[in-house]
């Protein structure tokens, strides 16, 4: 029986065929150069999203029934999280060494890489009592995307009158206890002292550009393609793909625009669809009692259903099968560039200041 490809090796195949294969060579050469790039990156991502899970865009019922398990094999990790947060904090106060680490960036990386990050210890079954007690405990708050990367410090650490308002909810719940907010209020030492470098490097380049006044390139002036229009990717996949896909694609586009409708909506369709009674809590605002009654039973059944996520997770581990990658295979290695380009970057800038060129500072 063949295996099954995981979303990292379709991505990965779908971007090296758009880069090497000549069928596609007419149509891109229609579009700005750097806009394809960016393009195909995208493509690639979308292609794998539509073929592994387009299909249960198609069957909405086998979707809304393993629909806790998706998430509670998702939220699992945000324990890790939390554990990896509670290092990054030590690590930057220098109470700590990791061999493993060699800037604050490092962090970032391996929150991006956390289901392989050996950093911390296992997920214990203590861990897993805590979780769902937070899922079950009507603190439970989704993640602001916009700030989680999970290892964001710069952000999450910022306090306004004490309060740490960009705080995750799952970090603010484990900490109240376990008793580990006095991570929170160590000197950032590291940081300080990589930022002081970064400037030195920063300044020191814009000196050089002001000195050698670099003309600027050709502009492209072909139209841009978008993996995001709409129209561009039917266009592309009218000319490059089966019908299956583009049926999958429609599908998948219509399931999503369902998701991202009015929350009173979403609340409203989603327990409908549950097949037994669900209390909603007296509210001056009906739709928002509608909104949180579907919140409060939706984790209650990831609670219930983060047992068998938890037996799977430990067989896993104890097989040595790796787990699979929460993020993408490119957002990952994007991740470890950045990561190594910081590096690159101190070292420059500790050249510049008469320093010896390592991380020994």
């Amino acid at each position: 029986m063949e295996k099954k490809k995981t979303f990292s090796e379709i991505e990965k195949e779908v971007k090296e065929d758009l880069q090497t294969n000549p069928r596609y060579q007419d149509f891109f050469s229609q579009y700005s150069a750097t806009s394809v790039i960016k393009f195909i990156l995208d493509y690639a991502k979308k292609k794998a999203e539509l073929l592994e899970y387009g299909e249960r865009s198609l069957d909405s019922e086998e979707y809304y029934s393993l629909q806790f398990t998706y998430l509670g094999e998702r939220l699992l990790w945000e324990i890790q999280q939390k554990k990896l947060f509670n290092l990054q904090c030590m690590w930057r106060a220098e109470q700590i060494e990791i061999p493993e680490i060699e800037t604050t960036f490092d962090f970032s990386y391996w929150g991006k890489n956390i289901t392989c990050c050996t950093l911390i210890p296992p997920i214990n079954a203590d861990e897993i009592e805590l979780y769902k007690a937070y899922l079950r405990s009507g603190e439970y708050e989704p993640p602001v995307e916009w700030i989680c990367t999970w290892q964001n410090y710069s952000e999450l650490i910022e306090t306004d009158d004490d309060d740490f308002d960009n705080m995750p909810a799952w970090y603010i719940y484990w900490d109240t206890y376990k008793g580990k907010s006095p991570l929170l209020t160590l000197p950032d030492i590291r940081g300080e002292k990589e930022w002081y470098y970064i400037r030195k490097r920063h300044e020191h380049q814009r000196l050089e550009h002001e000195k050698k006044n670099i003309s600027a390139s050709p502009i492209d002036t072909r139209p841009m393609l978008y993996a995001s229009d709409k129209r561009d990717i039917i266009q592309f996949m009218q000319q490059f793909e089966n019908h299956k896909l583009l049926r999958l694609f429609q599908a998948h586009t219509m399931h999503k625009r369902r998701n991202e409708e009015d929350e009173t909506k979403q609340a409203f369709d989603f327990l409908r669809t549950i097949d037994e009674a669900v209390e909603i809590e007296a509210n001056n605002d009906w739709g928002a009692g509608l909104v949180r009654a579907a919140e409060q039973y939706r984790c209650k059944m990831v609670a219930d259903e983060l047992e068998n996520v938890f037996l799977s997770y430990c067989q896993r581990n104890a097989l040595g099968i790796l787990h699979t990658p929460i993020e993408s295979e490119r957002w990952i290695e994007s991740e470890r560039q950045i990561a190594q380009g910081m590096k690159e970057w101190i070292i420059e800038g500790r050249l510049f200041c008469g320093e010896p060129g390592d991380l020994n500072f």
